[in-house]
């Protein structure tokens, strides 16, 4: 059976919760252009995810590079046979993430800790779909063996469904290769949103080039400032330096006149700091 680099099509046996095995044909797309409209729950408008790239590491394999939106952070990831693996960079290796060989109740990963929870038809874009669920944290046969943050596999569209303990995050549309399913807005929040808390997002796209947007969040009036620097500590753009209402505000960052390599923005709101970084790549 042929393999694609970015994006697997495999052929397993799944048990579902309420019915017996049946044969499934899996897509889980990680080709570059995928596109996702992610929205927080009971919103209509989305955060539109591309993968625009790809990276091969020193371990031989080429992961697909997902940016971050919300309270999900920069994904890298890869398929190989039926399953799926990601990369963290922090510790230098890669772990197992889904298993579609696996049924129900089945431990895909021990560390950290990864479970199926179920395998079911679900109606997503008009269509029913195979379905999976899984659970990554949360202790091995533990009270909380199920509690940590879930992730519904939806075949052919990839993660449709995310949830932790800060929030719950849904796809409202995609387009994979020359399909196209639901919707995807800019990005947006609906009308009269207001956050709970100051927070700073990940730049969107990261890396970029030559332009890219920031978005935070305020829960009341505040003074911002919203600035870029280098990496000698020196300031090259100032985004923002104003009082400004609560609610999500987006700024276009437009690095045409800086040279290529990792930049930080810092947003500044009262006693509340934080920088992140961004990469320009030409």
């Amino acid at each position: 059976m042929s393999i694609p680099i970015r994006g697997i099509v495999v052929s397993s046996f799944l048990a579902l919760l309420t019915a017996k095995s049946i044969a499934q044909s899996v897509s889980y797309p990680l080709d570059i252009g995928s596109r996702w409209g992610w929205a927080r729950y009971l919103n209509t408008s989305s955060y539109p995810v591309e993968i625009e790239r790809d990276t091969l590491l020193p371990n031989g394999h080429r992961y697909a590079i997902i940016p971050s939106y919300w309270s999900m952070p920069e994904r890298w990831e890869r398929t190989e046979g039926m399953r799926v693996y990601r990369y963290e960079r922090g510790a230098g290796q890669e772990w197992l993430l889904f298993d579609f060989s696996k049924s129900p109740g089945d431990t895909i990963n021990r560390s950290p800790y990864v479970v199926m929870l179920a395998a079911r038809m679900d109606t997503l874009f008009g269509t029913t779909r195979q379905t999976w669920e899984f659970s990554v944290g949360g202790t091995p046969g533990g009270i909380d063996a199920g509690a940590g943050a879930g992730y519904i596999i939806t075949d052919s569209i990839g993660l449709t469904d995310y949830s932790d303990w800060n929030s719950w995050l849904r796809v409202i549309g995609a387009i994979i290769g020359s399909r196209r399913y639901g919707t995807i807005t800019n990005i947006a929040s609906s009308p009269g949103e207001t956050p709970t808390r100051i927070q700073l997002y990940q730049n969107y796209p990261n890396p970029f080039n030559p332009t890219t947007m920031i978005r935070y969040g305020l829960p009341a009036r505040s003074h911002v400032t919203l600035s870029v620097f280098n990496t000698l500590g020196q300031q090259v753009a100032t985004l923002a330096n104003e009082v400004q209402e609560a609610g999500y505000h987006d700024v276009k960052f437009d690095a045409s006149g800086l040279a290529s390599g990792v930049y930080f923005y810092r947003l500044s709101a009262g006693e509340y700091v934080e920088t992140k970084r961004l990469f320009l790549i030409r």
